[in-house]
């Protein structure tokens, strides 16, 4: 377990949770960190394993991936498996490809321009898609993001032969999210995502 996120817990969870008591957690939390450059930086780039996850509430760990992604280097693969995992909820693992999306590292070319799941620089996202886990989930939370990262991963999955045995299903995911867009907002989307606008 990591000792300085589990020393930042109750002030974490705190700050993460919008009750009145708590905005004391959340300003205490901001001193500390805002005061101590060195300790947020090693704070936003704590070693994470398996054994942190148990460390923050549900809504703790949005709080600190948002913090991380702002200023620190992604968490590790199987850590980011193991919380998305551990908590089910639609809006709880949307936050966390978000999160990810958010931290990942410059791409090499732009997002328009990935021709497959390699190119995508989000570790986490390459290795969920690539590993087929929870495609359609990972999918709707990009979407949801919309930014043109989270959108050109969807892209580049949809151009990946690697992927062909998802693409239906991810097409069908696409329609449903564009159910109620007018025609110029759909086809928009169609486009950046490389699909067929007619």
């Amino acid at each position: 377990m990591n000792g300085l996120v589990g020393a930042f817990a109750g002030l974490i969870d705190g700050a993460a949770n919008e009750t009145g008591r708590d905005e004391s957690d959340s300003m205490r939390l901001s001193f500390l960190l805002g005061g101590d450059p060195g300790t947020a930086d090693r704070l936003a780039n704590a070693d994470l394993t398996l054994d942190d996850v148990g460390q923050l509430s549900e809504l703790g760990w949005l709080w600190y991936l948002n913090f991380r992604a702002g200023s620190g280097a992604p968490p590790p693969v199987a850590f980011l498996d193991a919380l998305h995992d551990r908590f089910g909820d639609d809006f709880t693992r949307s936050e966390i490809v978000e999160s990810a999306v958010k931290g990942s590292p410059a791409a090499g070319k732009p997002p328009g321009e990935w021709d497959s799941v390699d190119d995508i620089p989000t570790e986490w996202v390459r290795h969920r898609f690539l590993a087929g886990l929870d495609v359609v989930g990972v999918v709707s939370a990009l979407l949801d993001h919309g930014d043109d990262v989270s959108v050109g991963a969807v892209r580049a999955l949809l151009r990946d032969d690697r992927m062909r045995a998802h693409r239906d299903r991810v097409v069908m995911t696409v329609a449903d999210f564009l159910s109620n867009a007018d025609g110029d907002i759909r086809a928009g989307w169609l486009a950046r995502l490389g699909l067929d606008v007619s």
